[in-house]
C-alpha cells in the first residue's frame, strides 16, 4: 500500500474512533489516549491490561508518564470547549511499522499527540522511545531537541523481556 494511502486510511480510522466514542457518551475515560486509539491489548479477568506486544508496553510507557499525564490533564475539556471532538496518539514510526500500524519505519518509536476537529488534527506535542537507549523522550520546541521524560522503569523491564 503506497505510504500516503496508508497515512489517510490510518488519519480516517483515528477520526472515526474519536467520533464514535463520543457518540457512546465517553463510557472510555476522556484522557485514555490508548482507548481512543482503538484497543492494543487484552484484558485479564481482573481488569488490568496484559500487555503483549512492543508498542502495547511503549504506549503504556507514555501514557502512565508524568510528562503525558500533565499535559493531557483536562486536555479533553479544553478541547471540547473549542469546538473539537477529542485527543489522540498517532504512530508516526516503528521499527515494526506494519504490525504498529505506524506510517513510518524507524529505528525509534515515534508519536504525535493531536488533538481532533472536524477539519484538522494540529500536532500538540510529539514523543520517542529510544529502544536501545531505553529512554522516552518528549521534543521540546524551545530548545529544538528530544529530552528525556520519567517513565515507569518496570515497564522497560518488561519491554526487555518480551521485545529484545
Amino acid at each position: 500500500m503506497n505510504k500516503t494511502l496508508y497515512l489517510f486510511t490510518l488519519i480516517t480510522w483515528i477520526v472515526l474512533v474519536s467520533c464514535n466514542n463520543n457518540q457512546h457518551n465517553n463510557t472510555t475515560s476522556s484522557n485514555d489516549a490508548t482507548a481512543l486509539m482503538g484497543p492494543t491489548s487484552n484484558e485479564h479477568h481482573n481488569g488490568q491490561k496484559e500487555l503483549k506486544t512492543c508498542i502495547d508496553i511503549v504506549m503504556e510507557m507514555l501514557t502512565t508518564s508524568p510528562a503525558y499525564l500533565q499535559k493531557t490533564k483536562a486536555l479533553y475539556e479544553n478541547v471540547v470547549k473549542n469546538g473539537g471532538t477529542s485527543f489522540g496518539i498517532t504512530i508516526e514510526g516503528s521499527p515494526n511499522p506494519e504490525m504498529d500500524h505506524a506510517s513510518d519505519i524507524s529505528k525509534t518509536y515515534d508519536f504525535s499527540l493531536h488533538e481532533t476537529y472536524a477539519d484538522r488534527m494540529p500536532v500538540i506535542a510529539r514523543y520517542m522511545f529510544n529502544p536501545n537507549e531505553g529512554k522516552l523522550y518528549e521534543y521540546d520546541v524551545a530548545v529544538d531537541k528530544f529530552i528525556s521524560i520519567d517513565f515507569d522503569k518496570n515497564l522497560l523491564l518488561k519491554f526487555n523481556d518480551i521485545c529484545k
